[in-house]
Order: structure tokens, then C-alpha cells, then sequence
């Protein structure tokens, strides 16, 4: 009966290469930068409702995470927090997260749905680039912006269309995606970058 684990600082389990399961206490609110990267046999790990904070590159190269349910409290998911997580395939973001940050799930190449929130206005650079499975997504109408290569090389829906807010498309964004047949496109966009299609 010590204090509560209210947060897992920096590279706390950082290359435990054995962990394969992970139950986190019901009263930590943060997981902080690298905490469980390169943990690459972890396959499951819970998250606590009472989680707002997931950091930098916090579960990078976990190769063998396979479903996680992101709990609804959380507000901030840092750069490429899953990024490399091999066999990672559906997850939802929460309605509180409004910035996908860069290469948060770049390289999931098994990543096949995600459901994004309305409130969600940012989708930063490399975001899911080389989620070559994707082909469950949806655009919520409150997105404004979708940073560079954010999608390249995904294999998307064969129709997509952009919400009427969304006013960038930065380089790349959509480069090289297979699966994408038809793109609306809103009279709202005042900026598209090289090679985005």
C-alpha cells in the first residue's frame, strides 16, 4: 500500500526484449518517452482509463503488439509513439486526441482500420506512411490538415472523400497509394504539395 504509479518516466522498460504482457495500474495518467520501446516480443499491453499522456516513441519497434484499446481520456500522443509496430492491425483514437503527431504509426504494415475522431483537426508528416494495409479509414469533417507523406504508400479506400474544412495537403501526402481510385477534393483546399497524389 505505497504511493499511486501515477506516471512510467523515460526508458523505464526501454529493450526488455522478454516482456510479453503488461498490466498498468488503474491510476497512471502519463507513459513517458521510450518507455516500452524496442520491447519487441510485447504483445498486450491494457491501458487505463486514467491515461492522458502517451510520449515520444513510447512503444516504437514493439514488432509483436497486436491490438490495443487507447483509452478515452487520453489528449496527447507523441512522435512515432507506434511507429514499427509490425502487427498492430485496428485501433480508434480517442475524441479528446486533436493532433496525430509525425510518424505515430509509420511503418505498421499490418495496420488495416482506424477510426478517427471528430475533433481531430491535425494529421501530421509521416503520420501512417507505409500502412500499406489500410483500407478501412474515415476523414472526420473537422480535419484542416494532412501533413507531408502522411499516406504515402498506404493502400487506402478505393473512394475517398476530404471533408469541406481541410485547407493543406502537404507534400506527398497521398503518394503512391494503391487502392485509391477516386479523391474529392473541397473548393476550401488553398494549398496542395509536390507529388501529393
Amino acid at each position: 500500500d505505497g504511493y499511486p504509479v501515477t506516471a512510467i518516466d523515460a526508458e523505464a522498460f526501454s529493450g526488455c526484449s522478454k516482456i510479453t504482457a503488461v498490466t498498468l495500474p488503474e491510476t497512471l495518467q502519463a507513459i513517458g518517452r521510450n518507455a516500452f520501446y524496442g520491447c519487441s516480443k510485447l504483445k498486450y499491453i491494457n491501458f487505463p482509463q486514467s491515461i492522458t499522456s502517451i510520449g515520444r516513441s513510447a512503444f516504437g519497434y514493439c514488432k509483436n503488439l497486436t491490438g490495443i484499446t487507447l483509452p478515452e481520456k487520453l489528449t496527447s500522443i507523441g512522435y512515432s509513439a507506434f511507429a514499427d509496430c509490425d502487427n498492430l492491425k485496428e485501433l480508434t483514437i480517442p475524441k479528446g486526441v486533436t493532433i496525430i503527431p509525425g510518424r505515430c504509426f509509420d511503418s505498421c504494415d499490418k495496420l488495416n482500420r482506424v477510426k478517427l475522431p471528430e475533433g481531430l483537426t491535425t494529421i501530421e508528416h509521416s503520420a501512417f506512411r507505409y500502412c500499406g494495409k489500410l483500407e478501412d479509414l474515415n476523414i472526420p469533417s473537422t480535419l484542416t490538415s494532412i501533413g507531408k507523406e502522411a499516406f504515402r504508400s498506404c493502400y487506402l479506400p478505393s473512394v475517398l472523400v476530404l471533408p469541406d474544412g481541410i485547407t493543406t495537403i502537404e507534400n506527398k501526402a497521398f503518394y503512391s497509394c494503391g487502392g485509391l481510385n477516386e479523391i474529392t477534393i473541397p473548393e476550401g483546399v488553398t494549398s496542395i504539395g509536390d507529388q501529393a497524389f
